[in-house]
C-alpha cells in the first residue's frame, strides 16, 4: 500500500467564509497568508515560513474538496484531485 507522506494543500468551498476563517485561525492557530475578501478566498498556513498555505478557503455553495498529496519523500511524484458530491 502506498502511504501519503505529506499534503500540499486542501481547498474547501464554504458557505460562511468568515466563520471558517475564525475556526482555522482562532481555534487551530493557523495564520492567514493571503486573503481577498472581495473575491471570497483566504489562504492559511500552520507554518508560513515553510508552506505558503495548507488550507485554501473559498466562499461558495459548491461542495468540493481539492487535495494535493505526495506519495514519496522528495515530492517528485505528486497527485492532485478534486471531487464533488
Amino acid at each position: 500500500m502506498t502511504a501519503v507522506k505529506g499534503l500540499g494543500h486542501v481547498g474547501i468551498y464554504v458557505r460562511d467564509l468568515e466563520r471558517m476563517v475564525k475556526f482555522y485561525r482562532d481555534l487551530l492557530g493557523m495564520r492567514i497568508t493571503k486573503q481577498n475578501w472581495r473575491a471570497g478566498v483566504v489562504f492559511l498556513s500552520a507554518d508560513p515560513a515553510s508552506a505558503d498555505h495548507e488550507i485554501a478557503l473559498f466562499r461558495g455553495v459548491w461542495r468540493r474538496l481539492t487535495i494535493c498529496a505526495s506519495f514519496i519523500d522528495d515530492w517528485s511524484a505528486k497527485v492532485c484531485g478534486s471531487t464533488r458530491w
